[in-house]
């Protein structure tokens, strides 16, 4: 809750009185969230495109020049690779996969670790589909090469169904709840909603409205002090309130602010 408040206080878009809000519920759930793996071993013939650089003597000067040259490509490789997907639809309750890369040095929860008394999500995702997935992204080419032949294999597949702590948190201001999801693992935000504070839009629109018709009355007086600025000064008014229409359809008053971690999927 002091991780939420204090994203709260320090985001810009948000109420400078939401301060007074109250946090009247926290739930801690675990999303199930499918693991595969698999070490891919084999090799890969052809050629590449690569980059290279080197230094020239241009008189008195030495000059770095970057030209792409044709290589073959003789790789080997074995090393394992994991993917990991989310095993239900997270988006119900506005939220993303949250960001596992494998090399965290606390791994998610398996089933016998999970703290009582929290909500653990069901799992509804069929892992033969995820694992369809993962074996395509295991076998791609980790070279990239323009031509190639590549004999790849996957050996010690395996796939394991892990559950990730995050705190659901909802809090009310003015009446209104609001949800906030909060990583159980490090503290950090993973999707909020918020009221938005519109007085900054309200501003800017009032302000381009007063330098638009600043603008048209520049443009009229313009028109009428000499006769040959009369037709270019009637185009430009005719752009000034095209303009002024332009922005008042476009004014859109933010009922929410959302956020959702840039790396949830």
């Amino acid at each position: 809750m002091g991780r939420a408040a204090r994203w709260l206080w320090e985001h810009s878009d948000v109420p400078s009185d939401i301060h007074d809000s109250a946090f009247v519920e926290a739930r801690l759930l675990y999303v199930p969230v499918w693991e595969c793996r698999a070490h891919v071993v084999g090799w890969e013939f052809g050629r590449k495109l690569r980059t290279r650089t080197q230094v020239v003597q241009q008189g008195e000067e030495e000059v770095v020049r970057t030209e792409l040259v044709d290589e073959p490509v003789e790789e080997s490789f074995f090393g394992e690779r994991r993917l990991y997907r989310e095993a239900t639809d997270l988006s119900l309750l506005g939220m993303g996969r949250p960001h596992i890369t494998g090399r965290e040095f606390t791994l998610p929860y398996l089933v016998g670790e999970l703290e009582r008394g929290a909500v653990v999500l069901q799992s509804d995702r069929d892992l033969a589909a995820t694992w369809e997935d993962a074996a395509a992204s295991f076998m791609a080419s980790p070279t990239g090469s323009v031509v190639r032949e590549a004999r790849l294999f996957l050996l010690k597949e395996s796939a394991a169904l892990i559950y990730y702590p995050l705190w659901s948190l909802r809090y009310r201001y003015r009446g209104r709840l609001y949800e906030m999801v909060v990583d159980g693992r490090n503290g950090e935000i993973h999707a909020a909603r918020a009221p938005a504070d519109n007085r900054r839009r309200i501003a800017l629109f009032l302000g381009t409205y007063a330098l638009l018709a600043m603008a048209l009355a520049a443009v009229v007086s313009a028109g009428r002090a000499w006769d040959a600025a009369a037709e270019p000064a009637f185009y430009a008014a005719v752009l000034v309130i095209a303009l002024a229409v332009a922005a008042f359809w476009s004014f859109r008053l933010v009922r929410e602010v959302e956020y959702h971690e840039p790396f949830s999927a």
